[in-house]
This record gives structure tokens, C-alpha cells and sequence, in this order.
């Protein structure tokens, strides 16, 4: 597969101007992954240029040179480092992949590293520097120490907050799968059904959705309040509160969503508890639109919570941003202290989570793309505490 740049490249080009930079040089997995769509990582480097930003230049190890196959920016430059043994068979009529594959391993440097080819990449192009990157100081040396290279990885997750059209679709289909996978458990749970077992149906729902598993905390009963850590001897019984707090890997990008479930009929206490925190959820989604401030939402969302019955509750943050696999939460955090103020295609995960040593633990949490006016829903499952069959 490959296609356009997963950036917008006016958004790059802008940000190279404000920092009064020539290109943007990736060396992280994520980061590849950014400017060049490459997922195979490792030790792969992506060269965007402020002059042609729409044409990367990808430097791979011959190594994993079979891995442009899955995902490149189509009109990405890529050029070949280090010794890899391929053949091809005497006679042979190649079809379009193996002939790629055949004269890229023939174009390889095999003497080089991956910084003698930037360094010859930003010769040919006349680019000196400033080059914004997110290689920690000094590590790149080498023939690169010609170069004016600037340690700005916070330049990296600014431009990665605001998505693009095929990174919302990528992470709406982690959502879709990873919300098939909830429901294909819940199948799978009865009265004495044991949390690994959940586990397995719940991995097995993911790999063939052609997923990965990248969160699998889902708990039961006294365990819920255990936050992300799974036991796996729990047995659910009836009345068992069972809470999921899920995620795949997707085309690397990445899911994050939270659901309640009860065995048969909820406690009144876990009930009422779970209402209160959907709603201070929804309050928070309900002020929700570009322009509106991080910290507003967590005001907001803790306030409603306690206004709804749960007086006591309180959180650090209530939600993140959500994109790359490899690199934890995308910026910014629902929290106190961010004043970030949100820019519609930013995807979020909101949340309002409780745990309570020896009552549980009660979850709700959406993913969402801010717009102009509001915002558009990436999951869809109900929220409430629905019971399963006892």
C-alpha cells in the first residue's frame, strides 16, 4: 500500500518556516512512520524538506528493505544502506514488487550507515541547516557533524496532534476493531469464566480483525480497581462488574476506549456510580470544539461527576490525545496544568475513571476528533452499564 504524505504538508511547511528550518529529519519508529509511512522502524531515518515536503526521503537498512512494500509515501525517494544477501532465480520475468525489491537491494550502499546517506541526501539538495530533529544531542555524528542539526522533538509531537483525513480513518478502524473485540467477549463470559480465558477470546477477536493487541487490561469484580494490571485467576460471578480498557495496533496507529459491563444485575451502588461518571463525561464532551482549552474539559468533567453523586471523585487528567503507535499518549493531556487550546482534526480519548480498593473500578472512555463545532465520535458502543447473561 502506499498513497500521499499521512502530514498536510502546508501544516509542515509552515512549522519549518516558524522555526526558521530547512527540513525535519526522523529517526524515531513513530516519527518514520510520520513523514514516510514506513512502520517497520528500527534503524530507518525520514528526511522531509521544506522545499518538496510531499517527497520524503526514506533511508532503510537493506536488512528490512522488503518492508516498503507495506507502506510508503508514494513518491518517497528511498535509498538503500548496509549488506543483505538477495537472489534472483536465472531467467526470471519479475512482476512489479520483486523488481522493486530486486534494483533497490541492487542500489544499496553497502558501505554506508544510514547518516552518510542524509549527509549525502542534504549535500545534493544544497540544505545546510537549521534541520529540526528528534535525535537526542550529539548522537549524530559522523559525517553529519557538517550539518546545523537541532534537537526539537516537541516539533515533531506539535505537528502530529492535528490529524490527517487517512490518520482519522486508520484510527477509526482501530476503533471499529477493537470494539468488535469487546463484543466477541463478551460472548465469551459467563459465570465462572476466568480473566485469561476473557483474555484469549479477546486476543483471538483482534488477530483476526489483522490487528495487534496493544492494551489488553480488562478486569472482574474486586480486580477493577486494580487499574491496568490483569489477574489472571479471577473469575467472573454473578453480578460481576467486568471493565475493559482496550486498544489495538492498527496500520500504526492506535486505539485506547474503556467499557463497563455487569454479569447479570449491577450493585445500586455500581450503578449509580457508573451514571455518574458517564455524565461527567458527556458534560466534558458537550463543551467540546476547536478553541476550547484542555484544561476546560477536565474542569469541567471532574465538576459534573461530582455534582452527579460521587462527591469525593477526583483524577489527574481525564483523556489525552491519540495517533502513533510506539510513543505513548499524543499531546495534549486532559489535565489541570495543560492549557493547550484544541484545534479541530486533533483525535482525543476522554475519560472518567474511578477505582476503589474493595468496591472496583468503573470506566468510561471515547475517542473523539475535535471539530470546529463540537466533535465526531470514533467509537460507538453504548455507554451505559449494560448487564451480560448470567
Amino acid at each position: 500500500m502506499s498513497g500521499p504524505p499521512l502530514f498536510d504538508p502546508d501544516r509542515v511547511a509552515r512549522a519549518l518556516d516558524a522555526a526558521g528550518a530547512e527540513a525535519l529529519l526522523a529517526t524515531t519508529g513513530p516519527n518514520v512512520v510520520y513523514l514516510a509511512r514506513y512502520r517497520k522502524g528500527g534503524r530507518a531515518m525520514a528526511l522531509v524538506r521544506r522545499d518538496e515536503p510531499t517527497r520524503p526521503l526514506l533511508f532503510v537498512p537493506s536488512t528490512d528493505l522488503d518492508f516498503v512494500l507495506e507502506d510508503v509515501v508514494e513518491k518517497a525517494d528511498v535509498r538503500v544502506f548496509g549488506t543483505f544477501h538477495r537472489f534472483t532465480a536465472e531467467g526470471a520475468t519479475l512482476g512489479a514488487r520483486d523488481a522493486l525489491i530486486a534494483r533497490l537491494s541492487g542500489d544499496a550502499r553497502e558501505d554506508a550507515t544510514a547518516l552518510d546517506l542524509v549527509a549525502e541526501a542534504l549535500s545534493e539538495h544544497g540544505i545546510s541547516g537549521p534541520i529540526l530533529t528528534d535525535a537526542p544531542a550529539g548522537s549524530l555524528g559522523g559525517p553529519a557533524e557538517a550539518f546545523a542539526f537541532a534537537h526539537r522533538p516537541e516539533a515533531f509531537r506539535r505537528l502530529r496532534v492535528v490529524k490527517g483525513p487517512e490518520e482519522i480513518e486508520r484510527l477509526r478502524a482501530a476503533a471499529r476493531i477493537t470494539e468488535e473485540a469487546i463484543v466477541r467477549t463478551n460472548a465469551a463470559i459467563r459465570p465462572g469464566t476466568a480473566q485469561h480465558e476473557a483474555a484469549r477470546a479477546c486476543a483471538v477477536a483482534v488477530a483476526e480483525a489483522g490487528a495487534q493487541v496493544r492494551l489488553a487490561n480488562f478486569s472482574f469484580g474486586l480486580g477493577t480497581a486494580l487499574g491496568n494490571v490483569n489477574q489472571p485467576d479471577d473469575v467472573a460471578q454473578e453480578g460481576t462488574i467486568v471493565r475493559y480498557d482496550v486498544g489495538v495496533v492498527h496500520e500504526g496507529y492506535v486505539s485506547d476506549m474503556s467499557r463497563c459491563f455487569a454479569l447479570g444485575a449491577p450493585s445500586e451502588k455500581a450503578a449509580r456510580y457508573h451514571a455518574a461518571l458517564v455524565e461527567g463525561q458527556e458534560a466534558a464532551l458537550g463543551i467540546l470544539r476547536a478553541g476550547v482549552r484542555a484544561r476546560d474539559l477536565f474542569a469541567t468533567a471532574v465538576a459534573a461527576v461530582r455534582a452527579a453523586g460521587m462527591p469525593h471523585y477526583d483524577r489527574i487528567n481525564v483523556g489525552h490525545g491519540i495517533g502513533l503507535a510506539g510513543d505513548g499518549y499524543d499531546a495534549p493531556l486532559l489535565a489541570p496544568g495543560d492549557d493547550t487550546e484544541l484545534e479541530a482534526g486533533t483525535v482525543l480519548c476522554v475519560e472518567t475513571p474511578y477505582y476503589e480498593l474493595g468496591f472496583g473500578g468503573l470506566q468510561a472512555e471515547d475517542m473523539v476528533v475535535v471539530t470546529e463545532t463540537g466533535h465526531e465520535p470514533l467509537t460507538q458502543l453504548p455507554r451505559g452499564l449494560e448487564e451480560l447473561p448470567a
